[in-house]
């Protein structure tokens, strides 16, 4: 996470910022491959924890936050309720999803050539 006293904001750094608008329009987008796909660029972003606290704290219940959509992260902070794990610990299992993410975007464009 983002030094709480540096000088630039975490959105500053976040790569969907640098996107072109088409691949911004994933972010928001209903279909499951576009998020899919936003969820890959999420997965390289250096301030992807500070895009996921956002999204908790501002109670944001809509697109793809910190690499999880809105389901996601309701799962997790139940998570987080129920087993009173940590929110930081239940975060690091995030990561594995979003390889996971990536891995099925990287199969279902591959299937879509095919056909």
């Amino acid at each position: 996470m983002l030094d709480p006293d540096s000088e630039f904001h975490w959105r500053d750094l976040a790569l969907c910022a640098f996107l072109e608008e088409s691949e911004q329009a994933l972010f928001v987008s209903d279909r499951e491959i576009d998020q899919l796909q936003a969820q890959q660029f999420c997965a390289n972003c250096p301030v992807i924890e500070d895009c996921f606290w956002f999204a908790v704290d501002t109670k944001t219940r809509t697109h793809v936050w910190g690499g999880l959509l809105p389901a996601q992260r309701t799962k997790l902070l139940k998570a987080v309720a129920r087993t009173g794990y940590s929110s930081e610990i239940l975060y690091t299992h995030v990561e594995s999803a979003l390889s996971w993410a990536s891995q099925l975007v990287i199969a279902l464009q591959r299937d879509a050539e095919i056909a």
